[in-house]
This record gives C-alpha cells, sequence and structure tokens, in this order.
C-alpha cells in the first residue's frame, strides 16, 4: 500500500498541471501533492464583489421611479458593463421601439412585449420587474399572458385551474406533448377531459400594484372539435358569456371591464379546444408577457407551427420580443464543431422573430459554474455561446444586454451563492428572487437610461428645427 502511494505522488509530482489534452472535449487530469494536501483558497472576484455591493445599495423602488434626463451620454461606455449593446454600436437602433413607448404614453393604444426565456425566469422573478418599470413610465397593468397551466404560478397573481387541465409543451419531457405542433404563443397549451373546467386567478398583494390591475380579459384558443362556452366572473360578478367556435385557425373571445378586477374565473363547458393563453390586461398601455420555457435552449421557436405562431402575433399586437436562452445548451458544448451546430440553430430561431418585424432584445447568459479539481469555475465554452449569441443577434439589428459581464464576469456566480443573503442557489446557475429581481433591474435601468437619451435627442432636434 506504501508502494502504491508513493508511485501515486510521484506521478503526481510530474503530471503536467493542466492535464493531457486528449480531443477537444476530453482532458487527462491527476491531483497534484499541492491539491491533496493544502485546501484551495476560494478565488475572489473583485469586480463580482463590487457589483453586489452596488446591488446591495440599489433599492428595487428605484425600479419604477420615472426616466432621469440627468446626466445624458450620447457616447458608448465602454467601461460600463451593465450597458446595452447595439449593432456597430448605434443607439438609434431602438429608437422606433422607443417611439412607439412613447406613441402609447401620448396618445394612448397598447403595445406587447413578449419575454420569452428558461427556467431563470420563471415565476416572473425577472419579467415582473420589467413589466412594472415600463407600465409605471407608459401605462398598462395586468400580468400579460398567462398559460391554462403554467410551468411555475407566476408571483404576479394567483393562479388556479381544475384538476382535469392537462399541460401540452413543444418542448420538455415533463409535460405531455400533442400529436401536432400547434401550440400558439406560449410554445404550450391547455386543454380539459370531460365537459366542464374552471380556471381562476386573484390578485398577489406582494405583486408590484401595476401587475394587480386587469380591465380586459381575453382567450386565445382554437382547433375545438365542437361548441364550448366560457363565463366570466369578475369579482364574484358575471359578466357574461362568450361562444367559443369550433373549426381551425385561432380565435379569441374578450371581456371589457367596467372596472379593474381584483379576481376573474373562467367556466368552461362543452368539449375543450385548444387554449393557448389568458391574456389579463389593461384596455391600454404596456404589457409585458412573462413566457418560461423550462429547460430550453431557445432552439424550439421552429418546432411550433408557423402560421398559428404568427396569427398569435398579430391577434396580440406584439411588436417587441426578449430574449433570455444560453444557459442549457452551455454543459453540452465541447468544442468549435458544437458552437457552430448551436450558432446555425439560434440563427433561425432569431428569422422567425425578425421576419414578423419584431423589435429583438436578447438578455444574455448568466454566469455558470462547474465543479473543476474541486473548485467552482466558469464553464469553459461559456464565454464563447456569450459571442455567439450576440454577434447572431447583430446580425438581426437585434439588442444585446450582457448579464454575464454585469455580473462581473469569470467566476462571478460563486460570489453571488456566498452572498449574505444569497443572490443565487447552491447549484451555482440560477438566481435567488432577489438575485434574479436585481439583475432585471439592472437591465432596465440601461433600457431606460438609453430611453432618457432618446427622449434629450428628440428635444434637441425638435429645438433645431424651430430655430431661424
Amino acid at each position: 500500500m506504501l508502494a502504491v502511494l508513493v508511485t501515486l505522488l510521484c506521478v503526481a509530482a510530474i503530471f503536467p498541471e493542466k492535464g493531457v489534452q486528449i480531443t477537444d472535449s476530453i482532458t487527462l487530469r491527476f491531483p497534484s501533492a499541492r491539491d491533496i494536501f493544502l485546501p484551495k483558497a476560494h478565488k475572489r472576484n473583485l469586480a463580482a464583489e463590487k457589483v453586489i455591493q452596488a446591488l446591495r445599495r440599489d433599492s428595487l423602488e428605484l425600479a419604477i421611479e420615472p426616466a432621469r434626463e440627468e446626466k445624458i451620454e450620447f457616447e458608448i461606455d465602454t467601461t460600463d458593463a451593465t450597458r446595452l449593446h447595439y449593432p456597430n454600436d448605434d443607439k438609434s437602433v431602438l429608437y422606433p421601439f422607443f417611439a412607439l413607448l412613447d406613441s402609447v404614453k401620448e396618445n394612448g393604444g397598447s403595445i406587447r412585449i413578449l419575454h420569452y426565456g428558461d427556467s431563470q425566469i420563471e415565476e416572473d422573478r425577472m419579467t415582473g420587474v420589467i413589466r412594472a418599470r415600463l407600465q409605471q413610465e407608459f401605462g398598462g397593468s395586468g400580468p400579460g399572458l398567462m398559460c391554462p397551466v403554467p410551468v411555475a404560478v407566476p408571483m404576479s397573481i394567483q393562479h388556479w385551474w381544475s384538476d382535469n387541465f392537462e399541460r401540452y409543451v413543444a418542448f420538455g419531457n415533463y409535460w405531455n406533448q400533442a400529436e401536432h405542433n400547434r401550440y400558439g404563443v406560449m410554445c404550450a397549451f391547455g386543454k380539459y377531459e370531460g365537459k366542464a373546467a374552471t380556471i381562476s386567478f386573484k390578485e398577489n398583494k406582494l405583486a408590484f400594484e401595476t401587475s394587480r390591475r386587469i380591465e380586459r380579459a381575453r382567450i386565445f384558443y382554437g382547433y375545438g372539435e365542437s361548441l364550448a362556452e366560457a363565463t366570466l366572473v369578475a369579482d364574484g360578478v358575471p359578466r357574461g358569456a362568450k361562444l367559443l367556435r369550433a373549426g381551425k385557425g385561432l380565435h379569441v373571445a374578450e371581456w371589457q371591464l367596467d372596472s379593474a378586477a381584483k379576481e376573474i374565473k373562467l367556466q368552461f363547458s362543452g368539449e375543450s379546444p385548444d387554449i393557448y393563453a389568458i391574456a389579463l390586461d389593461a384596455k391600454k398601455g404596456v404589457a409585458v408577457d412573462n413566457i418560461p420555457i423550462r429547460g430550453s435552449s431557445g432552439l424550439d421557436f421552429t418546432k411550433v407551427d408557423s402560421a398559428l405562431f404568427a396569427e398569435s402575433i398579430r391577434a396580440l399586437d406584439a411588436r417587441a420580443v426578449i430574449l433570455q436562452f444560453g444557459g442549457n445548451v452551455v454543459p453540452v458544448i465541447k468544442g468549435q464543431k458544437d458552437l457552430d451546430w448551436y450558432r446555425e440553430n439560434f440563427a433561425k430561431q432569431l428569422a422567425i422573430f425578425k421576419n414578423l418585424g419584431l423589435h429583438v432584445i436578447m438578455i444574455g447568459l448568466a454566469d455558470m459554474s462547474t465543479s473543476e479539481r474541486g473548485e467552482m469555475v466558469t464553464y469553459r465554452y461559456l464565454p464563447a455561446v456569450r459571442d455567439v449569441t450576440k454577434e447572431e443577434v447583430h446580425k438581426v439589428g437585434g439588442v444585446f444586454w450582457d448579464m454575464y459581464e454585469a455580473m462581473g464576469g469569470e467566476n462571478s456566480m460563486p460570489e453571488f451563492v456566498e452572498a449574505s443573503p444569497p443572490l443565487a442557489i447552491d447549484d451555482y446557475v440560477h438566481f435567488t428572487r432577489e438575485g434574479a429581481a436585481k439583475m432585471a433591474h439592472l437591465f432596465v435601468k440601461s433600457l431606460m437610461k438609453d430611453y432618457a437619451e432618446y427622449k434629450t435627442r428628440i428635444k434637441r432636434k425638435a429645438l433645431l428645427s424651430k430655430t431661424p
């Protein structure tokens, strides 16, 4: 036994510290004597520590204050890790989007923003902050689109459904998959068994105030085999029944409420159509929808029926999309071939939204850690995935927000996990609720900062045009 131990120590002494590269994805390593006998000190990420300190000082309440036009900087500040990244550093890319928001604010009307993401946005953890800030600034209320059977109940509203409802998804082995690909705008739909079912919503007093006001309810459904009926009850008062049409295509049932409701109940009778979404909104203003696709790498939009998806986008009058994916693909990237595969498939997803005329904003992936020789470190190809994502977003004229850099860059996730209280959980992938809200706050602050710059430019241009 002693001879074996001495032999192993000799091997440890001469084996290369970085291991022996066998293939792009396989490296043979051997623990050194230092690894065996000396405990490893945690590698501090000073940038991440500063970010966390700033997040602690920065109250989330600032997320719903009016935009200020102080200290407007028209140049790209490359030292600001929280800035938005524009194709060719052209900030005017978002000006048409800002103009739409301004039009809603000044002239009425509505605008819808779809926020798709992986499990990082479940429970409305990030979307809720973004929605509250935009609705406070530009008007609007309500939690937006709701799936009949959600992957996770959002914090923005309480949600119940009868036991005979089933959830069908375009991606994921933990729910049923349909025999067709007509999943609609949420890449999932609900359907009940039997002849009757109910779905109920009630305000969550812990949610942002704007999310709690519902002035309009709509059901987006289709492909029913026979006529059905839906009755809406608002705050205990029946508000009328709507026939749900049978046949192919997308249909909408709508109720306009005289006053904002705190509790909504939908009672269904007859055979179930495919129910794609229930929209709980204001009559005008901004709607921001939380659409998490658990486990997805953002490569699943090509799996859904394109005609129904496009019809849904038009029916909703969606004008912009926020995408937040990447974390689920990182562990499977082992080399350049995998990166090329990801680039090709991600570009196909972006083309869908570009062809539908939507403004594209991408929230990049967060830092993620894996264990190497007993230490939690950033996945080797994570920065490369981030770069590919950013490049493809810019190719379609989209805007990119680098959450990885905003956290502090390489090996920042351990600092978030070890913060007190923690801003990320100990899987070294997901934020806590507080951490997610803080990161969403950083993103929306950057967005509103550039909006304030846009407003200043417009005002200056107007003044110059009036100057003789």
